[in-house]
């Protein structure tokens, strides 16, 4: 499994101490965009530990997908607005 995917697939499943593992660099490195489409994915789940974790590492708030829509978007059009990144 690649990083991209590992970070990918930790942060949407809402393992948050995994997660912190990650990216304190315990495994191969990763890019922004991949920190970025982390929170993308994290957003759709509604894991707010995860998000805010991704936030402090930099992940962008207003990235957005190939369809156009924010981390925020994609939590709100899954009912997690309590779990929202703006």
């Amino acid at each position: 499994m690649d990083v991209y995917s590992t970070l990918v697939t930790i942060s949407s499943k809402g393992d948050l101490a995994t997660l912190k593992r990650v990216l304190a660099g315990e495994f191969d490195e990763f890019t922004a965009d991949d920190v970025n489409e982390a929170l993308l994915r994290t957003a759709c789940h509604g894991y707010h530990d995860c998000l805010m974790a991704l936030l402090a590492h930099g992940a962008d708030p207003d990235y957005e997908d190939l369809d156009g829509d924010t981390p925020l978007m994609l939590a709100a059009s899954n009912n997690h607005v309590g779990s929202s990144v703006s």
